[in-house]
């Protein structure tokens, strides 16, 4: 499962095929808002798509949440990150990929004004938090690509959410790396990575 943010989930249907494992089969959702989504990109609307399609691709191959969520993957860059993580929390997908992720709309808008104006945010979307309820939900594994020099995404976000879920989450700090660089210049280490998450 794919949520992208920046481009739009066709965009990388040519990535998936050229470097991702050919067994595997892949559902890509734009955030509502992004690509052909209507709507708004709201958390209530997010998890709305996810409610809906998730189920719908799993019966396509005979499956079911209940019994084979343990097959599920995520992964997502940007905002789609936290797209994937309400998911990951919902259908209880314990292993994942993700791209520059921010710890929470809290934290960026601090980033952003340089002021605490939290209350202000309207759409609350909180990573941290999410990750803490995968590890409550057993055992997993997250893995984070950031680049360092991310101009959107600062890559403290990511090391923060490394350092608050030692046993889930592996960052790898990409050098030179910038918020849409990733998927191009480390193509090979990225799928590699959707492999071993295990």
């Amino acid at each position: 499962m794919g949520v992208i943010n920046g481009t739009v989930a066709l965009d990388w249907s040519d990535w998936f095929s050229e470097h991702a494992p050919r067994e595997d089969a892949y559902l890509l959702v734009d955030i509502p808002g992004y690509g052909d989504s209507a709507g708004k990109p709201t958390p209530g609307r997010i998890r709305e798509n996810f409610q809906k399609v998730i189920p719908a691709a799993m019966q396509e191959f005979g499956w079911t949440p209940q019994k084979d969520s343990a097959r599920l993957r995520f992964f997502g860059h940007s905002l789609g990150s936290a797209g994937c993580l309400m998911a990951a929390d919902d259908f209880r997908i314990q292993r994942g990929v993700l791209i520059a992720p921010f710890s929470s709309t809290m934290d960026m808008a601090k980033k952003i004004t340089h002021l605490p104006i939290g209350f202000l945010v309207w759409h609350r979307m909180d990573n941290d938090a999410k990750l803490t309820k995968i590890e409550k939900h057993g055992p997993g594994k997250v893995i984070i690509f950031h680049g360092v020099d991310d101009e959107v995404i600062p890559i403290d976000m990511s090391r923060k959410l490394a350092a608050h879920h030692l046993s889930l989450v592996k960052l790898i700090e990409i050098p030179g790396g910038r918020h849409n660089t990733i998927q191009e210049n480390k193509a090979t280490q990225l799928a590699e990575a959707m492999w071993k998450v295990e």
